[in-house]
């Protein structure tokens, strides 16, 4: 399980949505594309063999989007 410490909590009845995807560039620029936001840019995580971001949806839904280190489009 993985906390995030330095970033609030969802508000009351929202959540946060994970996706694996294997090319997480693509995916944080439809993302854009579709009018959502980068909140935190694709940045490498090698303690748990992963890229993150973390973008939001046109309404502001906030995901958590993942690629396998390791693995490439």
């Amino acid at each position: 399980m993985l906390k995030y410490l330095n970033r609030p909590t969802p508000p009351r009845g929202e959540l946060i949505l994970g996706f694996i995807t294997a090319d997480l560039a693509a995916l944080v620029r439809r993302v854009q594309g579709a009018g959502g936001k980068v909140l935190q840019q694709p940045h490498d995580v090698p303690e748990h063999g992963v890229r993150v971001a973390f973008v939001t949806d046109p309404e502001g839904h906030l995901a958590e989007v993942v690629q396998m280190l390791g693995q490439s489009a």
